[in-house]
């Protein structure tokens, strides 16, 4: 399945680079102030957690007349707190049911950042919690792509993990069916259960 930005995300890439670019041929030397640097860092996280949460089902979230400011709040919420340390998973259960609540799940190696989305309310809020990885209360492994006799190039092709955080309990990856989320998630597996011992 081909990987397509949105329009938004698009453009958000392409004036950076023109900027850039533009300071490159002005001065021959690209110079950027410190805060410079960091709001233009940021602006481009933000955009590539766009484009993550989109990825994830590009049919759940509607972004005909432009990115929902929830989808934007969400984006640059994410971006903010994880700063540059890499995403190391990204999932969502928006329109995975009938139900008028989701959560955006972020794991970077320390903390878990949870966006919650209320769809019952006009404008959705993307409500956030952080919490660290070392909360984890308790993990349990369901269905994998069997390893013995597997020749396939990537395993698993399948994997489900549910994980305990307090009172929440979350069933990864919230769409089974994508093979992209179960590699992600099953690079993380090992750490969650490290996780456990902290």
């Amino acid at each position: 399945m081909p990987f397509i930005l949105s329009d938004a995300c698009v453009q958000s890439r392409r004036q950076l680079v023109s900027e850039a670019l533009a300071m490159v041929t002005k001065t021959g030397v690209l110079t950027l102030g410190i805060r410079d640097l960091g709001a233009k860092m940021s602006y481009q996280n933000a955009s590539d957690v766009c484009n993550r949460i989109y990825r994830v089902s590009e049919s759940a979230i509607d972004v005909i007349d432009g990115n929902p400011s929830w989808f934007d709040q969400a984006s640059s919420k994410i971006a903010l707190i994880v700063g540059d340390a890499p995403i190391r998973y990204l999932d969502h259960n928006i329109a995975t049911t009938d139900e008028k609540r989701a959560v955006i799940l972020t794991f970077t190696d320390g903390v878990l950042v949870l966006i919650e989305l209320d769809f019952d309310k006009d404008s959705p809020e993307a409500d956030t919690r952080v919490i660290g990885r070392s909360e984890l209360q308790g993990m349990s492994v369901g269905a994998v792509t069997n390893a013995v006799g597997y020749a396939g190039a990537e395993w698993p092709k399948r994997v489900a993990v549910s994980l305990v955080y307090g009172a929440d309990t979350y069933n990864l990856p919230f769409r089974s069916y994508d093979p992209h989320l179960a590699l992600e998630l099953a690079a993380l597996v090992p750490s969650l259960a490290v996780d456990l011992n902290r």
